[in-house]
């Protein structure tokens, strides 16, 4: 599917994880752990070279995309030039950093087919094991919630991807085979009307779902 899909997918999956996990929605743990599975639902698409069909949308979102971060080196150079200071130095600094990122970034994917190792099941427990043992050392409160959102907006990715006709390599790299999770006539197109109907559809009922949230912050400010 397409990263704008995966989006509202994972942004839909992780919310209702979340609900049913009895983190309170407006808490700043229920905000930090959605925006986390929201990332998560697009990580596995890291491998997707400019121009594929699975657009690197991860990294232009984390702000290291390629074109993107060959202009901003480019304007902040410039300002470098013209102005020498404290703030252009930084500037100059950040965007040396996210050009490297980028760099690394790109390599990876020109070097790793598209929907390959990181869209096995081996991955995404590794990455989520990690974010784990990385959040033991930070306070519990706004990081509870973070790698239970973590894996679902990763599974969730997998997922929609099992139900195209391309399948998913989930069990990477013991086997090499893709799995589909829909029998044949019903596996859907990338980029087909199904998924257009479904995106739209998505995007009416995250629409709601923002609303709810916004009456509910509301009414807790009125009754405040």
């Amino acid at each position: 599917m397409m990263g704008r899909t995966h989006q509202l997918i994972g942004i839909s999956v992780t919310a209702a994880t979340l609900l049913a996990a009895g983190i309170a929605p407006g808490s700043g743990g229920f905000a930090a752990s959605l925006a986390v599975g929201w990332l998560a639902s697009l990580l596995p698409d890291i491998d997707a070279s400019e121009g594929s069909r699975a657009d690197p949308l991860l990294r232009r979102q984390l702000g290291v995309g390629d074109n993107q971060t060959r202009l901003e080196l480019r304007v902040a150079r410039r300002a470098f030039r013209r102005r020498w200071g404290v703030g252009t130095a930084i500037d100059l600094l950040d965007a040396y950093v996210r050009r490297a990122l980028a760099f690394v970034a790109t390599g990876l994917a020109r070097l790793l087919p598209h929907r390959g190792i990181t869209h096995s099941l081996l991955t995404c427990l590794l990455l989520t094991g990690g974010l784990a043992l990385l959040l033991t050392a930070l306070p519990a409160w706004p990081t509870r919630g973070m790698p239970l959102a973590f894996l679902v907006g990763y599974v969730s990715h997998l997922a929609a991807d099992g139900v195209t006709k391309t399948g998913v390599p989930l069990l990477l790299p013991l086997l090499r085979r893709r799995f589909h999770l829909l029998p044949r006539p019903l596996r859907i197109t990338t980029g087909g009307g199904f998924e257009m109907g479904l995106f739209r559809l998505l995007l009416v009922v995250d629409g709601l779902f923002l609303v709810w949230l916004a009456l509910r912050q509301a009414r807790g400010w009125l009754a405040g």
